[in-house]
């Protein structure tokens, strides 16, 4: 393949560059080339994207008599970058102020999509595959709608790309369509709410309806000890491959299996995220080290080494690694930038199909077959019944009666059986009650008599218990004595 004009990398990051005419240098303050981000380090990816860019300034520049005339080099373009490069409340003058220089040069008319999309991009931290998917999806909007300037986008045209999404021909899933519309809605909606470039999405409420087809479900007895009697795990046999990550491919199939972890937050472990806290050995999930991330704030969470693994030689091995002065708790496994369990993952998915397993179980049932085992066990369910009831004390005693009596239902609806929906309901009554119980503690004016204070006390005590109830796994409750807060992350 021929290589594109102006196409080169920054940081891994394919760029475009664009040498602006001189007679329209000018024009644009200046500057003497134009360099814009293709958001992708694939370079096919980007010499597409580069091409569709460099054709489009091109166009531009070629047109300047009717575009650039000189009404509109007398503008002060700056300005105009100025306020695009601030954030634009929806009710800010400002935004009437961007829009009224816009008009004066007569570009609001041109402004597009993939304009929107380039401030979107910038807007908040992104992953890269975010803003690749993103970028794809405009490409087809782009292809579809013939691109036209955002003002005369119609809601007829949201209606049409949505139903060539969904052609037979295209051989995508539902779902797959659906993601396509909803990266193109997003920038509309960002257009719209936070650039103020026009009045309404055109296209809100048009959507692809799905169903998921294939549901994730706990790995069986019986295929479980198929996967591990291999000889990987019968005879510690590691495998070659690099992205099987030599002992990560031993023991990240155990941990999945014994905490419930996400094989992005085992694969990214340091050996500083295995500690004590002087009682229990216990694993870190946290977003705190370098390239760590979590799904969620919630998934920050610390979660105890279960007693097997113990016997089968983990804290030994985390011992041999740390004395050999690595960092990592997997050194020789391969991670993949803001996505470290891509790689390894990959290689699991390779060796459970070489043992004839389908579609599922995958390595993300293991997070089902430990929810469902808590839950058989009522591990789960005496941990929050415990913490609630404990709650709904403390709430009392703040003279928060509602939430109290909410607390308090939320516990004996725990009794009644290992649902899904009661385990949802409840982590969620949990959480919200934890937010509230410090917002009315943290206030100064707060006024408590001797009794309410007693009250708050017997509270604390209670949800100490609670949060060691949630230890109890499985069948493993004598060897767990914690005094800290503990959660599986499994809500």
């Amino acid at each position: 393949m021929a290589k594109l004009p102006g196409l080169f990398q920054r940081d891994g990051i394919y760029q475009i560059r664009v040498v602006i005419p001189q007679h329209l240098q000018a024009t644009f303050g200046g500057r003497t080339k134009i360099i814009q981000s293709l958001s992708t380090t694939n370079r096919r990816d980007a010499s597409i994207l580069g091409a569709m860019h460099r054709a489009k300034l091109l166009t531009q520049f070629s047109g300047d008599r009717h575009v650039w005339h000189e009404s509109t080099r007398s503008v002060e373009l700056p300005k105009i970058s100025s306020l695009l490069l601030e954030p634009v409340p929806r009710s800010s003058t400002r935004s009437t102020e961007v829009l009224q220089i816009f008009s004066s040069t007569q570009i609001t008319k041109q402004i597009r999509l993939r304009d929107a999309y380039d401030r979107w991009k910038c807007s908040k931290p992104r992953s890269l595959d975010s803003l690749n998917a993103c970028s794809r999806s405009i490409d087809l909007y782009e292809g579809f709608t013939g691109n036209p300037p955002l003002s005369q986008l119609t809601r007829e045209q949201g209606d049409g790309f949505r139903a060539w999404l969904q052609k037979p021909e295209r051989k995508t899933t539902c779902k797959t369509a659906r993601d396509r519309l909803t990266w193109v809605k997003s920038v509309l909606k960002y257009a719209s709410r936070d650039l103020g470039l026009i009045d309404r999405n055109p296209w809100e409420g048009i959507d692809i309806a799905f169903k998921t087809t294939n549901k994730r479900r706990p790995w069986t007895d019986a295929e479980l000890k198929t996967f591990f009697s291999q000889d990987l795990h019968i005879a510690y046999k590691l495998p070659k491959l690099k992205r099987a990550g030599a002992d990560a491919a031993y023991w990240i199939p155990l941990l999945g299996l014994y905490t419930g972890a996400r094989i992005g937050e085992l694969a990214q472990l340091r050996l500083s995220d295995v500690e004590s806290d002087g009682h229990i050995d216990q694993l870190s999930i946290t977003d705190e080290g370098e390239g760590q991330s979590v799904k969620s704030q919630a998934g920050v969470r610390k979660v105890p080494v279960h007693s097997e693994l113990v016997r089968l030689g983990f804290l030994d091995y985390v011992k041999t690694m740390r004395d050999q002065g690595h960092a990592l708790l997997w050194p020789k496994l391969v991670t993949r930038g803001i996505k470290p369990g891509d790689y390894f993952g990959r290689w699991f998915g390779v060796y459970r199909k070489a043992l004839g397993f389908g579609l599922y179980p995958d390595f993300h049932c293991m997070r089902h077959t430990v929810r469902s085992q808590m839950a058989e066990a009522e591990v789960y369910f005496a941990g929050s019944q415990l913490v609630l009831n404990a709650q709904a004390k403390i709430l009392d005693a703040l003279n928060l009666k509602i939430e109290a009596e909410k607390a308090t239902a939320s516990a004996a609806n725990m009794k009644e059986g290992a649902t899904t929906d009661a385990i949802k309901e409840s982590a969620q009554v949990q959480s919200e009650n934890s937010r509230i119980i410090q917002e009315k503690l943290a206030d100064k004016n707060m006024v408590m008599d001797a009794g309410a204070k007693a009250k708050i006390g017997e509270g604390y005590a209670s949800l100490a218990t609670g949060a060691v109830a949630y230890i109890v796994f499985i069948k493993d409750a004598k060897n767990f004595k914690p005094t800290g807060h503990w959660n599986f992350g499994l809500e």
